[in-house]
């Protein structure tokens, strides 16, 4: 587990994974124990499968439900932490989309495939001048963290 975490976690996102179901649910239950016990929280999970997808959801709005019910002395608390609600919020509702981009990579979650969507680039080679100068510029624009280009 340790050793995902190691190898998989770039900044704050979590680049990982594991090949069956059962595996995934107790990777997404260690890996938040993990990281709660330092005081975070993992959001914007994501999966290829759907009832991981559909478990996270529920999770992620009781979260968000039981900090809505926060005690009057942790209201303070929960109105401090109103934006990051909304972007839990709509993380959730991101995981409903079949594209996800993770790392500047877009995912099919259904199709399990990555793709890059190019037309940014070609715009911005359009409108440079032909000069080694712009191959550079170029090439600097591409954002290809785990070298699949």
């Amino acid at each position: 587990m340790t050793s995902l975490l190691h190898s998989s976690l770039y900044v704050d996102d979590l680049a990982g994974g594991v090949f069956h179901a059962k595996e995934t649910v107790d990777l997404y239950d260690k890996v938040q124990g993990i990281v709660k016990e330092g005081g975070f929280s993992l959001r914007k999970w994501n999966s290829n499968c759907q009832s991981l997808r559909e478990r996270i959801k529920q999770d992620e709005e009781s979260k968000t439900e039981s900090t809505m019910e926060a005690p009057p002395n942790e209201v303070e608390s929960a109105q401090n932490h109103e934006e990051e609600e909304s972007s839990e919020t709509e993380a959730t509702k991101s995981k409903t989309d079949q594209f996800v981009k993770i790392l500047g990579i877009y995912w099919d979650v259904i199709r399990d495939e990555f793709y890059f969507d190019l037309s940014e680039l070609i715009e911005y080679a359009e409108s440079l001048p032909v000069t080694k100068r712009s191959v550079l510029k170029l090439s600097a624009n591409v954002f290809d963290p785990i070298g699949l280009l």
